[in-house]
């Protein structure tokens, strides 16, 4: 085995180690030389830790020679690990050990993760028809075929581009709601009413067409595909799932129940005893008065006469129609993260209450990782001022769906106007979306239809956005504190984690004023608390390393099938 330090190569012997200072490991690279239909690719990554770390260190680097993707059929793979130094360093040393070196080579051949003398199972990548249900998984799947697994996404008709992009098959399920039925939702009152709403008409509602879609999806792979193991990669809000795992028979030509993966990116929505029910946004509470509280709350909300009694009893009698055996869980969303054979939570555990009864199936994953910016992704013509780095850069959006610009960012815009200081970018969300002709845009405001959250939070000191799990997600990972205000759906729970974990401001409204938003600005940029806690975050979740962890239990789960 060789060693190239700055372009010279050092022998090494297994019974002489390699000498490398504690500080010099950091800037040392581990190359992998694999060999792809008769093509070489050499792959770098890090190798920053001690070497008794070094296995929880690799990560082998994307294969992508000169842009191109491969499709991981890597038919050879050298027997040449080499570490790359800087010729200032060389000289300084610590010892790093063959057997840790033979170790590492070894797990590199494995892409850290898996096999390669096993077969890979089959992929079936499920996700609700929504922009913030499908990307996370669609970034989950991306990965999975870039590491050389095959696999089909059941995903909205909308997302067709995208899934031929990363190379799966594409099967196509109608949007949520449509135009006419999302006219009514917008006519409810937001808050309980309209979360009953939802309940029945879109998510019970899509039980029974995406259970179908599901069962001759999985009776076509298996024609397709008759030896192969199937895995299901399922993300929480695909509806279809839940008959199966409740007793339906089997799709033709399985004699046992594919298993199943469950991607959750939405938080933690168990009963607890040391929690509230989810809805309200109430902080966790595990004294014996906050559990005394947490009880009687679960007991009101989730009893057959309480707010989610009827739509628990709808989702229960749709399953049985279909085939179900057994009962649900009387506690509604208990079954939306308890019925697969794992729950990955897309956070790290400081993101989330504490919960003593937490269930083991669900296990702590990490946030997924920012992905990269497209080199010829086209910037708006003023974006130089945001990398000038002279001011500070704010950012506001209220994500894809809620698309009232007077609920944030119109209060966002006007309670910053006077600050020369600041830059702010506003992002609609909707391609060709524009603001009121009437409202005065301000010198220090850019507004853009639609812009990647990861490209601008890259630059940006604050974060203002209306509290959606994505948004929310994208801003810790980013390392970005928080200024969130939300009163639907799951925004109250977030609004809290977020003011709970000391990541942002919880502006404890939907609606806030102007002079709010810039309170709650100032209070973040004037207090380093929350810059520090969200970077301590930000590396607490890149440490766990999501994608590497999904491979693992999907491994992990079609070996025990």
């Amino acid at each position: 085995m060789g060693f190239n330090t700055a372009g010279k190569t050092l022998q090494h012997a297994h019974s002489t180690p390699l000498h490398v200072d504690t500080e010099v490991v950091q800037h040392l690279t581990m190359t992998r030389c694999l060999t792809h239909t008769g093509v070489r690719y050499t792959t770098n990554f890090p190798f920053a830790m001690r070497p008794d770390a070094a296995l929880n260190a690799i990560k082998p680097a994307t294969i992508r020679p000169n842009g191109a993707r491969t499709d991981g059929n890597l038919t050879e793979m050298s027997d040449r690990i080499e570490l790359k130094l800087p010729a200032d360093k060389v000289s300084e040393i610590m010892t790093l050990s063959a057997d840790s070196l033979a170790q590492a080579a070894e797990a590199a051949a494995n892409n850290g993760v898996s096999d390669g003398n096993k077969k890979r199972p089959y992929l079936l990548f499920c996700a609700a028809p929504a922009t913030g249900h499908t990307y996370p998984l669609l970034q989950v799947a991306d990965e999975m075929i870039q590491r050389g697994f095959e696999g089909t996404f059941i995903a909205g008709e909308e997302f067709h581009p995208q899934v031929k992009r990363i190379g799966a098959q594409h099967v196509s399920i109608p949007p949520m709601l449509n135009p006419e039925e999302q006219a009514i939702r917008e006519k409810i009152p937001v808050g309980i009413p309209r979360l009953m709403y939802d309940l029945s008409n879109v998510f019970i509602k899509a039980v029974t067409p995406h259970f179908h879609v599901l069962m001759e999806t999985l009776e076509k792979i298996r024609v397709e595909h008759p030896d192969k193991q199937v895995v299901i990669v399922h993300e929480t809000f695909y509806m279809g799932l839940a008959p199966m795992m409740y007793g339906t028979p089997l799709p033709k030509g399985y004699t046992t129940r594919p298993p199943v993966v469950d991607i959750n990116i939405i938080p933690v929505v168990t009963t607890s005893i040391d929690t509230a029910p989810f809805g309200p946004g109430l902080p966790p509470d595990s004294t014996e008065s906050g559990r005394g509280r947490n009880k009687l709350l679960n007991e009101m909300f989730f009893s057959p006469m309480g707010p989610f009694g009827a739509a628990a009893k709808e989702y229960n009698d749709v399953v049985k129609a279909l085939g179900g055996t057994r009962e649900l869980p009387p506690a509604l969303f208990e079954s939306w993260q308890t019925s697969y054979d794992v729950t990955l939570q897309m956070c790290s555990p400081s993101l989330e209450y504490p919960r003593s009864d937490l269930p083991d199936v669900i296990k702590y994953a990490g946030c997924l990782p920012p992905k990269p910016i497209d080199p010829n992704y086209k910037y708006p013509e003023w974006w130089g001022e945001i990398t000038a780095g002279n001011k500070k850069v704010v950012g506001v959006a209220q994500g894809t769906i809620a698309i009232n610009y007077t609920d944030l960012i119109i209060p966002t815009i006007q309670g910053l106007a006077h600050r020369d200081d600041i830059i702010l970018v506003a992002i609609l969300g909707v391609k060709g979306a524009t603001l009121p002709e009437e409202l005065t845009i301000p010198a220090n405001t850019k507004v853009v239809d639609f812009l990647s959250y990861d490209a601008l939070l890259k630059h940006a000191d604050v974060w203002v956005l209306n509290a959606g799990y994505g948004g929310f997600l994208h801003g810790i990972v980013n390392g970005v504190p928080m200024v969130l205000g939300g009163d639907t759906e799951d925004k109250p729970e977030i609004s809290m984690r977020g003011q709970w974990t000391g990541v942002a401001v919880n502006l404890k409204t939907g609606r806030p004023t102007s002079q709010q938003v810039a309170e709650g600005v100032e209070e973040v940029l004037a207090n380093d608390k929350y810059k520090k806690r969200v970077m301590e975050i930000k590396k607490e979740n890149e440490d766990m390393r999501a994608l590497d962890f999904i491979e693992k239990h999907i491994w992990e789960y079609a070996d025990s099938a």
